[in-house]
């Protein structure tokens, strides 16, 4: 196991401790709804997978770099044929790293994406971490968000959003909601209740292979 995936399963561990923390008490959002209305000229990202599709309406207007981040990777193919790492049951999921096409699992074709960028964390108090919204992750010990590696929320995570005035401290500055699933809920369902085994670097890993085929803007 090399250093960077050691540090992606700390990274995921330590955020799934801070959201259930604070997971008691919290307001699940719906089944099949969000609070986040489907704007009609929002960019959309369609996520084909071997347990179906789902669709991400992105949100530019709270989150414009991680938005931009996104479409680049989106648009270049980073995501294609890569593997949903962990799913936490009522928590969520991760998305990004893990590519089956090359033998370097941090990269879409052996060059191109680049995982030590950083987008600047565009996390507010007003933009939660509520269910079915997708946020980028970031190390704990870092401000900035990774340029690759999303997750879904598949509960209400408010332990994981931004505190007022608390942009300046890993501790406080949250998790930056850039997006939400606005169509295939039945898909994240089911991704929800897959069975998961520890494999590797991944503590949370379904037993069966996820595959993300494709990842397309509508």
């Amino acid at each position: 196991m090399n250093g960077s995936t050691m540090n992606r399963k700390f990274y995921f561990a330590l955020l799934f401790a801070v959201a259930m923390a604070c997971l008691t008490g919290c307001n699940q959002t719906e089944n099949g709804k969000s609070d986040n209305p489907d704007a009609s000229n929002a960019p959309k990202v369609k996520v084909e997978t071997s347990m179906g599709d789902f669709v991400i309406t992105l949100q530019p207007d709270k989150a414009p770099n991680t938005v931009a981040q996104f479409l680049e990777n989106v648009n270049n193919g980073v995501y294609d044929n890569s593997i949903v790492q962990e799913v936490r049951v009522d928590f969520m999921a991760l998305f990004g790293c893990v590519n089956l096409t090359t033998e370097d699992p941090e990269s879409a074709d052996g060059s191109a994406a680049d995982f030590t960028k950083r987008i600047p964390n565009e996390a507010t108090s007003e933009n939660s971490n509520k269910k079915w919204t997708v946020a980028m992750l970031r190390a704990p010990d870092e401000i900035e968000s990774d340029s690759v590696q999303f997750f879904i929320n598949l509960n209400d995570n408010t332990g994981l959003d931004a505190k007022q005035n608390g942009e300046n401290s890993p501790e406080t500055c949250g998790y930056c909601v850039f997006g939400v699933v606005t169509d295939g809920f039945n898909v994240l369902e089911a991704i929800n209740q897959t069975p998961t085994t520890e494999k590797e670097e991944f503590e949370y890993a379904p037993e069966q292979d996820i595959v993300i085929t494709k990842m397309s803007v509508l």
